[in-house]
């Protein structure tokens, strides 16, 4: 890796120096507002510059030379080690139903594309199962997903119950989507702490076309569950149809007045053909893109965890001539946590949404540390 010249150091040094100045205003002038209850409040003509002198630089980082985005990752590896360790957080993945009755165009496991030989919806023992298997092997992290089914919510409050009676220091973070208020307090009775609703773009246009409902009710839902106790963590997707940079600057935007601090998690679109037009044959997202903005997530929220997704090894994936896994390069560009499988079997053969195989959840540990040495060395 060679050295970048002078120049670009001291652009790259500006640069941040300028993204750290302006988002430090915004984090004050956002709480004084209370943004964090109602992120997609009227801004104030001085939260509007504010924010179009962050959107400026970040659109600039996006876009920023290979040399200039040298410099970016280092900094957001050194935020890291500083912030979060310089380890990899591992959480135990349990997929718990197939079933969704959200139609968004950028899923496999849509409703139109339900079929009646092939849902799937998990029991109590299979949930607690799982667990059980993740704590023996060590991982005190569970992270219970699945499709919008609303009949799976009393299936995983009993299994709650019994995992919270069995293991003292477990964590739970859900992503079961939108719920009602009361459903959400009942989760976080049962001991769910943590629970991730992606908004997956801010825009509201292309978000009102890719989840065929207004951005509004998706931020309600997250608002009911923080209400009801939870800690929220949030998410967007890199590469959809009709996306800008501005956009992906607008979701940091989004982040930030939503008050999120614990929980990202950025996923590069990967095109399939479970999907209807123009999804089914659109490129996947820009890879280098996403590493810087894995970068600028870091430099902005430099104690969360990232998420590095499997889907970062999609073969659909444009990443160019590299010896690195893609989550390998994404925890180089400031990611600190990933998801391993404990799904039964059965249901991630009828999930659908990622590829269940061997291929997932690689991470080169080795290589990667020769990359943050050969930085180091050159400091």
């Amino acid at each position: 890796m060679e050295q970048a010249p002078k120049m670009e150091r001291d652009l790259t040094s500006e640069r941040l120096s300028t993204l750290r100045n302006v988002w430090g205003q915004l984090q004050s002038l956002w709480q004084e507002n209370d943004f964090a209850d109602n992120p997609l409040g009227q801004p104030s003509p001085e939260i509007s510059q504010a924010e179009e002198a962050l959107s400026e630089k970040i659109v600039e980082l996006l876009n920023c030379s290979p040399q200039e985005a040298d410099l970016l990752y280092a900094e957001a590896r050194r935020l890291k080690d500083e912030n979060v360790g310089n380890n990899i957080r591992y959480r135990a993945a349990v997929h718990v139903t197939n079933i969704c009755r959200a139609n968004c165009l950028c899923c496999p496991m849509r409703r139109d594309n339900l079929h009646p030989d092939t849902m799937k919806r998990a029991t109590t023992p299979e949930i607690v199962a799982a667990a059980d298997d993740a704590y023996q092997a060590g991982y005190k992290d569970l992270f219970i997903q699945g499709g919008e089914d609303v009949r799976v919510v009393p299936i995983v409050v009993e299994a709650l119950k019994i995992l919270s009676k069995k293991y003292s220091d477990i964590g739970v973070i859900l992503n079961l989507g939108n719920l009602s208020p009361l459903q959400y307090k009942t989760l976080y009775e049962a001991g769910a702490r943590k629970y991730v609703i992606k908004h997956e773009t801010a825009n509201p246009k292309l978000h009102e076309e890719l989840r065929q409902e207004p951005i509004e009710k998706r931020v309600q839902h997250m608002l009911y569950a923080k209400q009801a106790g939870f800690e929220i963590g949030a998410g967007n997707i890199l590469g959809i149809p009709g996306q800008t940079d501005r956009d992906l600057a607008d979701d940091v935007i989004f982040f930030g007045r939503s008050g999120i601090k614990g929980m990202l998690s950025s996923t590069t679109y990967t095109p399939s053909d479970a999907l209807p037009e123009p999804y089914k044959n659109q490129p996947s997202g820009d890879w280098e893109k996403t590493k810087r903005f894995i970068a600028v997530l870091r430099i902005l929220f430099p104690s969360a965890d990232i998420h590095a997704p499997s889907n970062a090894d999609s073969p659909k994936l444009e990443r160019g001539d590299t010896q690195l896994s893609g989550q390998s390069e994404l925890i180089l560009s400031g990611a600190n946590e990933m998801t391993v499988e404990f799904t039964s079997p059965e249901m991630a053969k009828h999930y659908g949404l990622y590829d269940m195989g061997t291929k997932r959840h690689k991470v080169d540990f080795i290589k990667i540390k020769k990359v943050e040495n050969e930085t180091k060395d050159k400091k």
